[in-house]
C-alpha cells in the first residue's frame, strides 16, 4: 500500500514538473516566433521601399528642397541654464510657474510671459521653453541630511541613514531643495535678463515671504544672542586675566583662584570659558552661513550667462526634418493605397457571396 502512495506521488511530482517544462516551452517558442514575424515585417518594409524607392526618393528631394525656402524662428536654438536651491518649500510654486511660462509660449501670449518674467514683450518673444529638473547630488544633500536630522530627536538618527534620506529624494523629487533650469530662446543674447525674471516668479506669494521673514527673523534673533554671549564671555575673561595676574603679583593676597601646571580652579575652571567661547564661534559661523543660504526663497548658485549656447541636435535640423516628413508621407500615402486595395478585394467578396 505504501509503495502505491509512492507511486503515484513520484508520478504527480513528475506531471508537475513536465507542465512547467512545456509551459516554458511554448513561452521560448512564443518569443521566438515574435522575433520571426518582427523579421519578416522589417523584409517587407524593405522590399516595400525596393519596389517604390523612385517616390521615396522624389518626395526626399522634395523635402530638402522646401527646407531651404524661407527663414524658419526655429533654425537656431539656443539654451542656458541655472542651479538654485528653494527655500521654504518653493519648489512646488516654483514648478507650477515655469509650467505657466511654457503654457504662455504655446499659446503666443508673449505680454503676458514678459509681465511674468519682468521685461519688455520684444524680449519675451524670443523665448521658445522652459524647463525645471531636479538635481540630486551627494555634496548638496549631505548638508540638507544634517539639518534634517538636527531638526529631529537624537533617538531617531539611527533610524534614518543616509541612503535612505536619498532614496525618499529620488522617489519624491519634490522633497529636494536643488533644482536645474534651462531656458531655451532663439537668439543667444537674451538670458541674463532671467536672473532677475525667474527669482521675481514667486514675488506676490505672500505666505512664501511670510515664512522666510519669520524663518530669517528667527536666525537673526539667535545670531544676537550669541553675539551678546560672546561679549559676556569676553568680558569675564578679561575679568579673570586681571584677577590672576593681580595673583601673580601678590601671591600672599587671598584668592578664590588657584593656578598650577595641572589644572586652574575658580571660575574658568567649572564654567570652561575657552570651550565655551569655541562652541559660540562656530554656532555664528553656522548662523552666517544659515542667513545667506536662506536669505531668500530661491538662492542662485550660479546665474544666466550673457549668451546662451547653440543646441547641435540633428532631429531639430529642418534640412534633416522634412525630408524625413516627406518620407513618411510617401509611407503613410502607400499604406492608404495598399489598405483600399484590400478594402475592394474584400467587397467583392462580399457581393459575390451574396449572390
Amino acid at each position: 500500500m505504501n509503495n502505491q502512495n509512492q507511486s503515484k506521488e513520484e508520478i504527480d511530482i513528475l506531471q508537475f514538473f513536465s507542465a512547467i517544462g512545456n509551459m516554458f516551452k511554448r513561452f521560448f517558442a512564443g518569443i521566438k516566433n515574435i522575433f520571426v514575424q518582427l523579421f519578416y515585417v522589417f523584409l517587407n518594409f524593405l522590399l516595400l521601399i525596393k519596389k517604390y524607392y523612385l517616390y521615396f526618393g522624389v518626395a526626399m528631394l522634395i523635402g530638402l528642397g522646401l527646407s531651404f525656402l524661407g527663414k524658419n524662428k526655429q533654425d537656431s536654438i539656443y539654451s542656458a541654464a541655472i542651479t538654485l536651491r528653494t527655500n521654504f518649500e518653493s519648489q512646488i510654486p516654483l514648478q507650477e510657474k515655469i509650467d505657466l511660462l511654457n503654457t504662455l509660449i504655446k499659446k503666443k501670449k508673449y505680454d503676458v510671459l514678459a509681465k511674468e518674467l519682468q521685461i519688455d514683450n520684444s524680449t519675451a518673444s524670443h523665448f521658445t521653453g522652459f524647463d525645471m529638473q531636479p538635481v540630486i547630488n551627494d555634496v548638496f544633500l549631505i548638508d540638507d541630511y544634517e539639518n534634517y536630522l538636527m531638526s529631529k530627536d537624537t533617538v531617531v538618527y539611527k533610524y534614518i541613514e543616509f541612503k535612505d534620506y536619498k532614496k525618499n529624494i529620488r522617489n519624491n523629487k519634490s522633497l529636494n531643495n536643488y533644482w536645474k533650469i534651462e531656458a531655451y530662446a532663439d537668439v543667444p543674447e537674451v538670458f541674463n535678463v532671467l536672473n532677475k525674471g525667474i527669482r521675481g516668479l514667486l514675488r506676490e506669494d505672500k505666505s512664501l515671504h511670510q515664512k522666510e521673514d519669520d524663518y530669517i527673523k528667527m536666525l537673526g534673533l539667535v545670531r544676537t544672542k550669541t553675539l551678546r554671549s560672546l561679549d559676556e564671555i569676553d568680558t569675564l575673561r578679561v575679568v579673570l586675566n586681571k584677577a590672576m595676574l593681580s595673583l601673580s603679583n601678590n601671591p600672599s593676597e587671598g584668592s578664590g583662584i588657584v593656578v598650577n601646571s595641572e589644572k586652574l580652579r575658580g571660575p574658568e575652571g567649572p564654567y570652561n570659558l575657552f570651550y565655551e567661547r569655541y562652541r559660540l564661534t562656530n554656532q555664528l559661523d553656522r548662523l552666517t552661513q544659515k542667513i545667506a543660504k536662506y536669505s531668500q526663497a530661491l538662492v542662485y548658485l550660479n546665474a544666466f550667462p550673457q549668451y546662451g549656447t547653440k543646441q547641435e541636435s540633428i532631429i531639430d535640423n529642418k534640412h534633416v526634418k522634412y525630408p524625413i516628413y516627406a518620407f513618411l508621407l510617401v509611407l503613410l500615402g502607400i499604406f492608404l493605397v495598399q489598405f483600399n486595395h484590400y478594402l475592394n478585394i474584400y467587397q467583392k467578396k462580399k457581393e459575390s457571396q451574396s449572390v
